[in-house]
């Protein structure tokens, strides 16, 4: 009996599974990065500093 598979055709069911692994892999690993930065610069908020224009007289 003839197995239904021709090897030399391309694939009709792609797995998606890889990618998928890959892609959480990936935000774990920014995740992890981001957390370990943010423990490593501190706890300390930083204060945002404002700078306003200089106010100058109009001249006539």
């Amino acid at each position: 009996m003839l197995d239904e598979r021709n090897y030399l055709k391309p694939e009709r069911h792609a797995s998606a599974g890889l990618p998928v692994g890959i892609l959480l892999i990936l935000v774990f690993a920014l995740s992890a990065y981001l957390l370990v930065g943010s423990e490593l610069v501190g706890k300390k908020p930083s204060v945002p500093t404002v700078y306003l224009p200089m106010v100058s007289q109009q001249s006539r």
